[in-house]
């Protein structure tokens, strides 16, 4: 399709299609849900049975599986931060006060969005 063929499409047209991709955005999430969380239980059970016959490396069709040490941070959160600064400074002010400037000089992006209601 065109621009110029996309431009002249009516409102109703427009919204329908939004409507078709918002749907078949939120089945594709779901699917990807499901498949994360078979690849996680799959994952599980394959580093259990590597561990289990102390079988670092699995040769499976010219690809091969290892075992990794991945890290997971957790989120920086307020909560962390603070806790954090308590560690470093007993000045209870002095934490709240650095706390706060952070929330408020965040950068916030604001811009309109469409939902379903």
């Amino acid at each position: 399709m065109s621009i110029v063929n996309y431009e002249h499409k009516s409102i109703n047209d427009k919204i329908i299609e939004w409507s078709t991709i918002d749907k078949q955005l939120k089945i594709l999430n779901e699917q990807q849900k499901l498949l994360r969380s078979k690849k996680n239980q799959l994952n599980n059970d394959i580093c259990q049975y590597m561990k289990k016959t102390n079988n670092n490396k699995i040769n499976i069709n010219n690809n091969t599986l290892k075992i990794i040490e991945r890290k997971e941070y957790s989120p920086l959160t307020f909560q962390y931060i603070e806790s954090s600064l308590e560690k470093i400074c007993n000045k209870q002010e002095v934490i709240k006060q650095i706390i706060t400037t952070l929330k408020e000089n965040r950068t916030i992006k604001v811009y309109d969005d469409i939902r379903h209601v």
